[in-house]
């Protein structure tokens, strides 16, 4: 369960980011 939210936790920050850049 907590490894899962961790790579959830992962794709989310880098979709974040990457709509960040695309600004």
């Amino acid at each position: 369960m907590s490894l899962l939210y961790k790579k959830t936790d992962e794709v989310t920050s880098s979709f974040t980011e990457n709509l960040s850049k695309a600004k």
